[in-house]
């Protein structure tokens, strides 16, 4: 079932099975310029078997998939899983080239949120490009504030960004990142 999202754009839930041919099929559309370094590709047998269980203990984690269309076709996505009890790791979203700057991604944003906190998430985290500013701008214009940069092999530099669906963990962060503290979050600290 579709569902509305902004002009005659819609969106829906997607099986595993019915986003990875999707994602196959469109992602160099959308990263036609990213340099991507394979994280599997020097490795070994035995430490790609190695891996392959470490990957199997981590058990069924929830996972989200939403496509997003145009009338009916596949236009984008939005993709990402369960790191552990309290966060999910938004891990890639794409807009076709045609279709973006028409505030897809702005309408879709609260619609992954008010899931992921129904599920139970505290935390809704992302990582990006630091000049990728179609993404940064209505991520931070939702709530996502940056939490860290990281230097990864496969992406180069990013920011993270979280959300915070908790309101007095947001405060936290506002505190810890230098705003005042005040009578609400003396309550939840040991002095």
């Amino acid at each position: 079932m579709l569902n509305p999202l902004t002009g005659n754009y819609t969106y829906r839930e997607l099986a595993t099975d019915e986003f990875v041919p999707l994602f196959e099929q469109y992602r160099q559309q959308v990263f036609a310029s990213e340099l991507h370094f394979d994280l599997n590709a020097p490795l070994d047998a035995d430490e790609l078997q190695r891996f392959g269980q470490l990957v199997k203990n981590m058990g069924t984690p929830y996972r989200l998939h939403i496509g997003i269309y145009h009338d009916s076709e596949f236009v984008g996505w939005t993709t990402g899983w369960q790191r552990d009890g309290r966060s999910f790791y938004m891990a890639n979203s794409g807009i076709l080239p045609a279709h973006q700057g028409n505030g897809i991604y702005t309408a879709l944003l609260p619609i992954v949120i008010v899931k992921l906190r129904d599920k139970g998430f505290q935390t809704i985290y992302s990582r990006h490009h630091p000049g990728n500013s179609t993404v940064l701008v209505p991520k931070l214009k939702a709530g996502f504030v940056i939490t860290s940069f990281e230097l990864s092999p496969m992406f180069g530099l990013l920011v993270h960004l979280t959300y915070f669906t908790n309101p007095v963990h947001r405060k936290v962060i506002d505190f810890r990142a230098g705003e005042r503290f005040d009578d609400e979050l003396r309550t939840y600290f040991d002095f």
